[in-house]
């Protein structure tokens, strides 16, 4: 019977924290979504090929029956999600319970990272692949972990001295799909460099071992990309948030 309760007490918290979070995102701005954003959804293949989604804009399709052109008008008249819902006689906490089945899965998943210094590795005769630009954390109401990585991401350029225009790609843990397009607002990211390869929607969510999985897919997608540049960045269950810059060797 506890086990059951604190099931349901959680799955409420965090209904609540991510619809806090889709406050920044209605209708109009998911279905301008860049195809290549960071809620896409990848069929399993070596070759990379891509089938995206918007998780938002499925549950409207699929769950509420909204076509496409009766969702293009709702963009025009400027309805949320919300307002879509309740023309459907869905309540905002049926709509909530909705996103929240929008979320990473979780999966068994092992990743080792090496991480020394410049000398060490000279010493080993150890070519390295990354260097560490800058690190920080950023916490505050847990209620509002959904968007704590964006402060961490607009703390950690200030800390390197650099502007959003020099991240050439941002890996963003995509616990929820909505907990990542809210991150992409309010640091005001350009969506076509987040998560090139899709989130943790489409990849999964290894359970402690999600940073360590997040920083190789950045190097790996800095080394397909040939890119410089690139952030990681991850949210936390308490309201907290970390960010990592990393340079391509």
């Amino acid at each position: 019977m506890l086990k059951r309760n604190v099931k349901i007490l959680t799955t409420l918290v965090i209904g609540l924290s991510l619809s806090l979070g889709a406050i920044t995102v209605n209708a109009a701005e998911v279905s301008k979504t860049p195809k290549n954003a960071n809620t896409k959804k990848i069929e399993h293949k070596m070759d990379r090929n891509k089938k995206d989604i918007n998780p938002i804009y499925s549950i409207l399709k699929s769950k509420l029956g909204y076509t496409d052109d009766q969702i293009k008008e709702a963009v025009k008249a400027k309805k949320t999600a919300f307002d879509l819902a309740k023309d459907k006689n869905i309540s905002a906490d049926q709509l909530k319970t909705m996103i929240i089945d929008e979320q990473s899965k979780k999966l068994d998943e092992a990743v080792s990272n090496g991480k020394l210094t410049k000398d060490k590795a000279d010493a080993m005769g150890i070519k390295p692949i990354a260097k560490i630009i800058a690190q920080t954390s950023f916490a505050q109401e847990p209620e509002w972990f959904t968007t704590a990585p964006a402060y961490a991401i607009q703390n950690i350029v200030k800390k390197a001295n650099m502007n959003i225009e020099d991240i050439d790609v941002f890996e963003i843990n995509e616990a929820f799909a909505v907990q990542a397009l809210s991150v992409i607002k309010t640091a005001k990211l350009d969506a076509s460099r987040v998560n090139l390869n899709g989130g943790a929607v489409a990849l999964g969510h290894p359970i402690g071992a999600s940073g360590a999985r997040i920083l190789t897919t950045l190097i790996n997608v800095l080394q397909q990309q040939n890119k410089k540049y690139g952030l990681a960045t991850l949210c936390i269950g308490g309201g907290e948030a970390s960010a990592l810059i990393i340079e391509r060797i």
